[in-house]
């Protein structure tokens, strides 16, 4: 961490001095802004049937009672305040008046990091700063919209645009478990650095719905920078920008918006004024909505496509696979063994689904079984067809569904937990083989507490209805289904259905929730401390790997 005296730029402050965008009364809180730590800022994802409880948890469990502890604090210069934007929609953005560096050292707050980290990972909150929030919003976004990030890393953005796009469904559909469970626009997060594509899918893989990416700007700027930088990136932003606006619907109704991370007029309105220029009449600057400021958005207007801004092709380029990755196929469903198999296994309804919209990667060996299988929705696939001659590039696409599972106990396939949603949309309303239901009206309230709290609970533990249940199955995964219900004293209830992706043992019933998605689960269920589940030793061995020694101690 850089000490605050030492950010300093003598050639930053000259040119910006120059420039007389600043009042020469406010320069100096100018620079002690700049040299300021930002606020934490995270905004709770807006879709999906989480969101509104994770509010109200965040608020009651973990926010409240954290800044009361502070506000006595004796190491804090200023008592640590919250409030939330009202500016976003559903006010569900928020800022921590404290450096991420405090969040993390205060003791006080500890249980509000460990919160943050993990719903974080789960995909349940964004750490997103609040500037980098307005730009997405300024689209008016819809379900059925296509949406282009043209230089997406990390992926904040990205992540917030597919969000929107998923609430704008949820808002207008209908019936929940309908054929399509998902909007029909997507979002082309592109970037053109590999590396930085590969660090942006980590982040957006979270989303199976949206996730954080949180942006973090180099310290080294106060002593690198320079003007003839801003100029460097000048006709690089202007050619970006022209090609987003060549992309663009020629009917009129196409809108970008163009945002930079930069002060400087050279890579801001000296970007927008050259282009407005070469455009010639062709597009306009939209005023947008009073409370954004003065910041401003391109519209292609309507006219005759001849006026529109004319779309060169692009440059023909020799196209490299990257680290060894094969490029995405879709099944086809009639003749597609390995998709037969998972069929048949879970009880899958292709009338609940487009199953054509079922891909994978792949392998050197077209003999072997496919390793995992994606879906994406029809407007993705289009994309990915339309472009496959010309050899776009995909690094990453869809949501995990099936992943394969291969021991001495079972060879096939299970339920990801990424996809698990989609999964159990699928699952036919007359059979359901691999269904195992944990129902608090039935007292398996006691179940659900003790295959959160316990890595490999013995199903002899269990309560009879869940007993039943898993005599009823064979060896192999499982999907469980965590109904809601009234709170219990010695069990836990989920506010709302869960989901688990599970393993039904020779004598266990376990779930394949990673740590930060177990913590995630629990909050929904009402718990506000969690601990480590408990282990068992090496010699008691791994459930599916080696259960005899467990399976002649019990009789089930």
């Amino acid at each position: 961490m850089i000490p605050i005296e030492k950010k300093t730029n003598e050639l930053f402050e000259r040119y910006y001095k120059q420039l007389n965008i600043v009042p020469e009364g406010e320069w100096g809180s100018f620079i002690q802004v700049l040299k300021s730590d930002l606020p934490a800022t995270f905004r709770v994802t807006g879709f999906g049937d989480h969101s509104d409880i994770l509010m109200d948890l965040l608020q009651k469990d973990y926010l409240s009672d954290c800044l009361k502890l502070l506000s006595s604090a004796d190491s804090l210069e200023e008592p640590i305040e919250l409030k939330s934007f009202d500016w976003y929609p559903r006010s569900m953005a928020w800022q921590i008046n404290a450096a991420k560096t405090t969040i993390r050292k205060e003791q006080s707050l500890k249980k509000l990091h460990q919160f943050l980290i993990t719903e974080t990972d789960a995909g349940a909150i964004s750490r997103q700063e609040a500037v980098s929030m307005i730009p997405p919003l300024l689209l008016d976004i819809k379900s059925d919209h296509t949406i282009l990030d043209l230089c997406a890393a990390p992926g904040s953005k990205s992540a917030q645009l597919v969000e929107i796009l998923h609430h704008e469904f949820e808002k207008t559909r209908v019936v929940k478990e309908d054929r399509e469970s998902h909007p029909p626009g997507c979002v082309i997060a592109n970037d053109l650095e590999v590396a930085r594509c590969y660090m942006m899918t980590h982040q957006l893989k979270r989303l199976k719905s949206p996730c954080l990416i949180v942006t973090k700007e180099d310290a080294s700027i106060w002593f690198n920078w320079s003007p003839g930088q801003g100029i460097g990136e000048h006709l690089l932003q202007l050619r970006i920008l022209k090609r987003g606006l060549e992309l663009l619907k020629s009917d009129g109704t196409g809108i970008l918006v163009y945002s930079t991370c930069s002060l400087n007029p050279v890579e801001d309105e000296a970007v927008v004024s050259a282009m407005l220029k070469s455009a010639e009449g062709k597009v306009e600057l939209v005023e947008p909505p009073k409370w954004f400021g003065e910041k401003g958005s391109f519209k292609a207007l309507p006219a005759p496509k001849a006026k529109q801004i004319e779309e060169k092709p692009a440059n023909k380029v020799n196209r490299m696979r990257f680290r060894g990755e094969n490029p995405f196929k879709y099944i086809e469903p009639k003749s597609d063994k390995d998709w037969a198999e998972i069929k048949q296994y879970f009880g899958i309804d292709e009338g609940r689904f487009n199953v054509e919209q079922v891909l994978y990667r792949p392998s050197e060996n077209p003999d072997s079984k496919r390793h995992t299988f994606y879906f994406t929705n029809a407007r993705v696939k289009q994309i990915m067809e339309l472009n496959a001659e010309r050899g776009l590039s995909v690094i990453n696409t869809g949501v995990l569904i099936f992943t394969l599972c291969d021991d001495k106990q079972f060879s096939g396939y299970r339920i990801s937990q990424e996809g698990i949603e989609l999964s159990y949309n699928w699952l036919s309303a007359v059979t359901r083989p691999r269904l195992l239901t944990l129902n608090p009206e039935k007292g398996q309230s006691k179940d659900l507490r003790l295959l959160l709290d316990e890595e490999m609970p013995l199903v002899e533990a269990m309560t009879e209805e869940t007993k039943e249940q898993w005599r009823n199955l064979s060896v192999g995964p499982v999907l469980i289904e965590c109904l809601p219900g009234n709170k219990s004293e010695d069990g836990l209830v989920p506010s709302v259905k869960l989901l688990l992706a599970g393993w039904r043992g020779q004598v266990s019933l376990r779930h394949y929730l990673k740590p930060f998605e177990r913590s995630h689960v629990m909050r929904l269920c009402g718990c506000s401390e969690i601990q480590p589940a408990i282990k068992y030793e090496k010699q008691q061995s791994n459930d599916q790997t080696d259960s005899d020694k467990l399976a002649k101690k019990s009789k089930i």
